[in-house]
């Protein structure tokens, strides 16, 4: 019966297609003695076993502090690792423009950084700027959200930008500055 113990690397980037080392045992000795590979419910693109303790493969885009491993064995049975991997967090590099008014005043910010996620995979990331949440944010890629139609009227409480994709948040001070 397999058995899974750790990852290596044990934490990628949102776009995946990194190898990851799986160790464990009872894997096999061949890549036909494995199924398939999945992380996070989602098929490794590739996978490979290296003898009955390692098995490669190509981790597949997502996002998500811990995932779920699952080795199924040409047998149908499963070896499942909880909180052995998962996904970097986003980070925020800059948001344009970097300043609002207080007013009646429409505001379209792009927010830029890495590890948001891939658009066609993930549900959309939740943005806050200046202490407000955006409205109508537009997934672009992996590192780009768009928070469109944030209305100025009701001020700017802080100077704080707040990303969170697949439940991990990075707040990110001094990008932003909201005049009132």
């Amino acid at each position: 019966m397999p058995l899974i113990s750790g990852a290596i690397p044990s934490q990628v980037d949102t776009e995946g297609g990194y190898t990851v080392k799986l160790l464990g045992s009872g894997f096999g000795r061949e890549s036909t003695d494995v199924s398939r590979v999945e992380i996070g419910g989602r098929l490794c693109s590739d996978h490979e076993v290296l003898s009955p303790t390692e098995i490669h493969c190509v981790a597949p885009a997502h996002t998500g502090r811990f995932q779920r491993v699952v080795v199924t064995s040409k047998l149908g049975v499963n070896a499942t690792g909880d909180s052995i991997f998962g996904y970097t967090p986003p980070d925020i590099v800059r948001i344009a423009p970097s300043y609002a008014l207080t007013g009646p005043r429409a505001y379209s910010f792009n927010v830029v950084g890495s590890n948001f996620g891939l658009a066609r995979l993930e549900t959309a990331p939740a943005v806050s700027i200046g202490g407000r949440d955006c409205t109508k944010v537009i997934h672009v890629n992996q590192s780009m959200i768009v928070c469109e139609d944030m209305d100025g009227s009701a001020g700017w409480t802080s100077d704080i930008v707040t990303v969170n994709v697949g439940g991990q948040v990075t707040d990110v001070l001094d990008l932003f500055v909201g005049h009132g």
